[in-house]
């Protein structure tokens, strides 16, 4: 039996030092275990509400598998806005002809199995965001005691400002395409050009308003951005005389993405405003190579403060004489590939089979910079190998430094970007599946022996043992495992 309440407490004192308390307790006006005193602080409880409402509607049409069309519609409702808020409607329509069933392509072009162009578009929204950010809503705090055993009890205050106004996040996805088979599954393509524009994403206005108003603002539906890309599959598979077979598949797919509008300050300058750049771009000093002597060092007007020779060296892009944060650039790369392929083959001679996966990516930077590890020393020795010294002026790496008390080496800049392209096999199955006629007098229907090997090798650019895959910035990843398999199946 839990009292929740607020308490007022006045204290009074009269000639006679006499002290006089009142107390009032409200009870039961927030019924949940949590909000107990330390007196009952192991019972705990919560509650908590939510609902969707959804329909769906869809009208599809077919003419002799020529002529295909489709419109669909959501209506969807959710209780993360507000009631006059909550309502979104999500339509999409799609068309297709298939070009292969016309006449002037099967009396002029019988090689072509299949010849399809579709193309589609459609409205979506999305809710992922925090819950019911259109209500003023509380925490709790570390709370007050209260009583003649000083019982601690919580207490509760605003969280932040609340916006009623918010609503569905937006997206208007196009897709243009054209699908073909020709000489009855020799060769096969398909060809998709897309574009997905997203809008009202909900973000704070912590850019243009100052941290110090010590404003908590809502969340606003301004967020603006825009994905354009292409995607190819070609594929080959033929059999020659009775025992040889063959199948090849590649994929490639190119994606550039840039922000639209996201809340900056105004006092800026625009070679560090997000809008315009990829939507995890790097925020970098630029880098210049390495300070290779003193009086390289000397002549320098513009350094980090602390730059010793063996430091990197740093653009002054205000050209204001000084090497600080309103040096930092947008660089318009990201861990996030640009291009990613892959390439499918499987050869199979009688009972053998050898099949092969080859992934890729290309058109990717990640940030390699250990020394910002939480302070941890350790640091690759391909870093310390060839580091800048007296005697090797003219290193690729900086000199060696105390990360906890110098700070000119590890700040973010283009000098730790690594080329983040590679090709990784990352399948291989040699299988040998024995002929059923010796077996069958041992009962024995199929017996295959396989063995097989994942993330066998990767060719890189990288350094050291820096997984390229790693989608890092700070370089800290578990590297992929490298798996051996011998087996059989009975």
């Amino acid at each position: 039996n839990i009292d929740a309440f607020v308490a007022y407490e006045q204290y009074e004192m009269n000639y006679d030092l006499i002290s006089a308390q009142r107390s009032v307790f409200l009870s039961d006006q927030i019924p949940y275990l949590f909000f107990g005193g330390t007196q009952n602080e192991l019972n705990n409880g919560s509650a908590g509400q939510f609902a969707y409402r959804n329909m769906f509607g869809r009208i599809a049409y077919n003419y002799k598998e020529k002529y295909l069309a489709e419109f669909t519609m959501r209506r969807d409702e959710s209780v993360k806005f507000s009631p006059d808020k909550r309502v979104g409607y999500f339509p999409g329509v799609s068309a297709g002809w298939r070009m292969s069933e016309e006449n002037f392509i099967k009396d002029r072009f019988p090689f072509i199995s299949n010849l399809k162009l579709r193309g589609s578009w459609g409205h979506s929204g999305s809710d992922a965001v925090g819950d019911f950010q259109y209500l003023a809503t509380y925490v709790l705090g570390q709370g007050y005691a209260f009583g003649s055993q000083a019982q601690t009890f919580p207490s509760i205050s605003p969280s932040s400002v609340p916006n009623p106004f918010i609503t569905w996040e937006i997206a208007n996805n196009s897709n243009i395409g054209f699908d073909g088979d020709l000489w009855d599954g020799l060769l096969g393509f398909e060809l998709d050009y897309f574009v997905s524009g997203r809008s009202n994403i909900l973000a704070q206005r912590n850019g243009s308003v100052p941290s110090y108003t010590g404003l908590v603002l809502p969340s606003e539906n301004i967020g603006k951005t825009i994905n354009k890309g292409i995607e190819i599959l070609i594929r080959h598979r033929n059999r020659i005389g009775r025992d040889f077979s063959y199948d090849i598949s590649g994929n490639f797919t190119f994606v550039r993405n840039k922000i639209l509008f996201r809340d900056e300050a105004a006092n800026i300058p625009d070679y560090q405003r997000q809008a315009g750049h990829s939507i995890v771009s790097y925020l970098l000093y630029e880098a210049n190579g390495i300070f290779e002597t003193q009086d390289q060092l000397d002549k320098t007007n513009a350094k980090y403060p602390g730059a010793r020779v063996g430091d990197i060296i740093y653009l002054d892009q205000n050209a204001d004489g000084k090497i600080d944060s309103k040096d930092k650039v947008m660089v318009n790369e990201n861990p996030t590939p640009q291009i990613i392929y892959g390439l499918s083959i499987g050869l199979h001679y009688r009972g053998f089979s050898i099949n092969s996966l080859l992934q890729g990516q290309a058109r990717a930077k990640v940030m390699v910079n250990p020394m910002t590890r939480n302070g941890n020393l350790n640091i690759p020795l391909w870093m310390y190998d060839d580091r800048w010294t007296i005697d090797n002026t003219d290193a690729t790496m900086p000199r060696a430094f105390n990360n906890r008390s110098e700070t000119v080496n590890e700040l973010p800049s283009t000098f730790w970007l690594r080329n983040a392209s590679f090709l990784r096999l990352k399948t291989l199955e040699i299988s040998y599946l024995i002929p059923h006629s010796p077996l069958a007098n041992l009962g024995i229907s199929q017996l295959r022996i396989y063995a097989n090997g994942f993330n066998l090798f990767t060719v890189d650019k990288m350094q050291g043992d820096y997984d390229p895959e790693m989608n890092s910035s700070l370089g800290v990843y578990y590297p992929q495992t490298k798996i051996y398999n011998l087996g059989v199946n009975l």
